[in-house]
């Protein structure tokens, strides 16, 4: 027959001890990472600059697929983000103390609306926050309309490259049978 757990009886030596060593595993693995991330972090965050103002407003939202480099001063690159749909600021955690360049990479895809690249002197416990606004860009929209004579121009070039692909098979048919003639 099962006993009943009676949760008001005091524990016994051996239930007081386990329950100790649970609760120091516990502690153990929850506060290593948190010791492992003292240093300083560098937060960043790139928003779409709808009014191109270089101030980031509380309606822009995030901007997506912009890559970020964190670099130490002799241009060796420590740290790579790619920004995600709706995320707020990424941070480059447990840094050491020292001089360190963020650069965010132009792309066709956008136009800065704020300096690209940021030179931050990081100290221990330090947490820089930086704000990269850009403006979405589609480099096949965003070219200068064709005008009619760019038409023309156009249509002239496709019927010129019909005819030559057609006196080119025509002569490639012509050659072609000679050598068949020759070989039988």
């Amino acid at each position: 027959m099962r006993r009943a757990i009676d949760w008001n009886r005091p524990f016994s030596h051996g239930e007081d001890a386990m329950r100790r060593l649970i609760i120091a595993l516990f502690c153990f693995i929850y506060a290593t990472p948190l010791l492992a991330q003292s240093g300083g972090e560098i937060c960043l965050l790139a928003y779409e600059d709808t009014n191109q103002n270089g101030q980031h407003e509380p309606e822009e939202i995030s901007f997506a697929g912009i890559g970020v480099n964190l670099l130490v001063p002799d241009e060796v690159i420590v740290g790579s983000h790619v920004t995600t749909p709706g995320s707020d600021f990424f941070c480059f955690q447990g840094l050491s103390s020292g001089n360190y360049t963020v650069r965010f990479e132009s792309s066709p895809n956008h136009t800065a609306t704020t300096e690209n690249t940021a030179v931050i002197d990081l100290t221990e416990g330090q947490r820089i926050r930086l704000e990269y606004g850009a403006v979405p860009q589609n480099p096949f929209l965003d070219q200068a309309p064709a005008s009619s004579g760019d038409k023309v121009e156009t249509v002239t070039r496709i019927l010129i490259s019909l005819m030559a692909a057609v006196v080119a098979m025509t002569l490639m048919l012509g050659f072609g049978a000679m050598v068949m003639s020759f070989m039988y």
